[in-house]
């Protein structure tokens, strides 16, 4: 399903309906994302949750040239071994900035680094795991056309005294100067694999 996102989005930037932005390659740092996730958890997380499913925002600002603010907040609804059902909340905040390449500045290097927050609420007054710690995320993007962009990251997280190492990609179709589509996948061998779409408000 995931897979068939991706192409879609590509195929219909490429047949030429989607006109907005096309002799604009350099890209927006300030925009919110709303979407939904699917949630599949892995290693010790796997053991007491299924698979999830919820809500995937984030802000990004960018107030002057190269300076970046940002905040991310995940909302997954699992089972856990019980079949209760559970909310699982991650939340970061991060602060970094970005590099576009080449005079057309089709392609963009950024860096994020800040704290991230992770809690399974349940019923069960004894297992209530809640915990902050601090994620690294270096990535770029990279504009095919003034209408479809492709994305990619690597993240790092250190907490519950792990680390976890995650990858991220996605494609963007804008289908006007403020409104894109997009569609996303984030695997992480220690945490979970996740996937999902949405819309991009930019400004």
């Amino acid at each position: 399903m995931k897979f068939k996102l991706f192409a879609l989005l590509a195929a219909f930037s490429l047949s030429g309906f989607a006109t907005a932005r096309a002799d604009d390659l350099a890209h927006r740092y300030n925009y919110f994302d709303f979407g939904w996730e699917r949630t599949s958890f892995q290693g010790d997380p796997g053991d007491y949750f299924a698979n999830g499913h919820g809500l995937a925002t984030e802000v990004m600002v960018s107030p002057r040239d190269n300076l970046l603010f940002h905040a991310e907040y995940h909302l997954s609804r699992p089972e856990d071994a019980t079949g209760e059902g559970i909310a699982v909340h991650d939340v970061r905040f991060g602060v970094g900035g970005y590099v576009p390449i080449g005079k057309s500045k089709r392609i963009s290097f950024y860096g994020l680094v800040g704290p991230r927050y992770l809690k399974a609420e349940t019923d069960d007054p004894e297992f209530d795991p809640a915990d902050w710690g601090l994620f690294v995320e270096p990535g770029f993007r990279f504009n095919v056309t003034g209408n479809f962009e492709l994305y990619a990251a690597y993240e790092f997280s250190a907490i519950y005294d792990t680390n976890f190492h995650a990858g991220k990609i996605g494609a963007l179709l804008n289908i006007s100067p403020t409104l894109g589509i997009e569609a996303f996948a984030r695997l992480d061998e220690e945490w979970s694999h996740s996937y999902g779409a949405g819309v991009r408000v930019g400004w």
